[in-house]
C-alpha cells in the first residue's frame, strides 16, 4: 500500500475539486495523528482514500454494493450522499489491496461516525470537516478545538452535521446520534466531573501528596491552542520523580481520566503527562532550571 501509488490512482478517479479536498483531509488528518499518537501510515491511507468512490453515480454505488453482496441500511439507501463512505470501503479492499480493518472502518465511517469510534476514525471523520479547504462559520474555532480536544471536537461537528441535516428537512442516520450519544455519555463518566482548572488543581494536590514540591499551575488557555493549563512540579529525584508521574496517572484513571500520552524525558528527569486540557510537567530540579518553562510561559497566568 504505497501512498504515492494510492495518491496517483485516486487523482485519477474524482474531480479536481474532490482531490484537492483529499489532500487537505490527509494534511489534517497528518497533524491529528501526530497530536494524540495515531499511525501516520493508516491515517494518510485512510486520509487519501476516503473519497475514493465520490464521484460513482447512484447506480455505480449500488451496483459496487450488489456485487459484494453488501446490505446497506434504510437511510443510507435514502440517502445517496451516505452510500459512498461505505463503496470506497469496498473499493479499498477490492482495488486498491488495503487490508487493514481499521482502515476499512475509518473510510465506511466517515460519513456518519458510529459509537465507540477508534482514534483513527475520529480523524479521518474529523479532518474531513475541518480541512484547510473548507470555509463556514466556526470552522476555525473547530480546527483549534480538534488540536486540544479531539472527542470536544468530535461532539461540535456531530452537532454541526445534526443540525445542518434538520435544516434541510432530511434524514439524519442513526450512526450520527448513537456516536454523539456515546462521546457524551463517556464523558460524563469521565472529565466532565472536572472543568480544566479544577483539574489543574486536583493534579497539584496529587503531586503534592507525593513529595513533588514548588508546584506551579500556569494558565495557557489564551497562548496556545494545544491545552489549558500547564501543571509544573519538582521531584527530589529521578525516582521520585517517576512515583509522582504515576501516581498522578493512577489517581486521575480511578476518576476516568484517561492521560493521552505518557513520556518520559532526557532519561526520566523530565516525564510529561497529557490530559488535553491540563499538561503535566515533573522535573528533576535541574532539569526543570535549564528548560525553565516559567520563563517561557510567563506570558501566562499562574494560579
Amino acid at each position: 500500500m504505497d501512498y504515492e501509488l494510492l495518491k496517483a490512482e485516486v487523482e485519477n478517479m474524482i474531480t479536481d475539486k474532490r482531490y484537492k479536498h483529499s489532500l487537505g483531509v490527509v494534511e489534517s488528518a497528518i497533524k491529528l495523528a501526530e497530536r494524540y499518537g495515531c499511525d501516520l501510515k493508516k491515517t494518510m491511507i485512510a486520509a487519501i482514500l476516503h473519497d475514493c468512490a465520490k464521484s460513482f453515480s447512484r447506480e455505480q454505488m449500488m451496483d459496487v454494493l450488489q456485487k459484494n453482496g453488501l446490505k446497506i441500511d434504510e437511510v443510507t439507501y435514502f440517502e445517496t450522499q451516505l452510500m459512498h463512505g461505505v463503496v470506497g470501503s469496498i473499493l479499498a479492499k477490492e482495488k486498491f489491496g488495503v487490508d487493514d480493518e481499521q482502515i476499512l472502518s475509518a473510510i465506511r465511517y466517515h460519513t456518519t461516525g458510529k459509537k465507540n469510534m477508534t482514534l483513527l476514525e475520529k480523524i479521518i471523520y474529523l479532518s474531513d470537516f475541518i480541512e484547510p479547504g473548507r470555509r463556514y462559520p466556526g470552522v476555525d474555532k473547530l480546527r483549534k478545538l480538534a488540536m486540544k480536544d479531539l472527542d470536544e471536537a468530535m461532539i461540535q461537528a456531530f452537532d454541526n452535521t445534526i443540525k445542518y441535516v434538520v435544516s434541510l428537512d432530511s434524514v439524519l442516520h442513526p450512526d450520527t446520534i448513537e456516536a454523539r450519544n456515546y462521546l457524551i455519555m463517556e464523558r460524563g463518566k469521565t472529565n466532565l466531573d472536572y472543568n480544566s482548572k479544577e483539574l489543574a488543581k486536583k493534579i497539584k494536590e496529587w503531586v503534592e501528596e507525593k513529595n513533588g514540591f514548588d508546584v506551579e499551575i500556569i494558565d495557557v488557555s489564551e497562548l496556545t491552542p494545544m491545552t489549558d493549563f500547564f501543571v509544573i512540579a519538582s521531584g527530589s529525584s529521578t525516582i521520585n520523580v517517576k512515583a509522582i508521574a504515576e501516581y498522578v496517572d493512577e489517581m486521575a484513571s480511578k476518576d476516568g481520566i484517561n492521560a493521552i500520552s505518557n513520556e518520559g524525558r532526557q532519561g526520566g528527569r523530565w516525564i510529561l503527562i497529557d490530559f488535553n486540557s491540563v499538561v503535566v510537567h515533573v522535573f528533576l530540579e535541574e532539569e526543570r532550571q535549564f528548560y525553565d518553562l516559567e520563563r517561557l510561559w510567563s506570558d501566562g497566568k499562574k494560579l
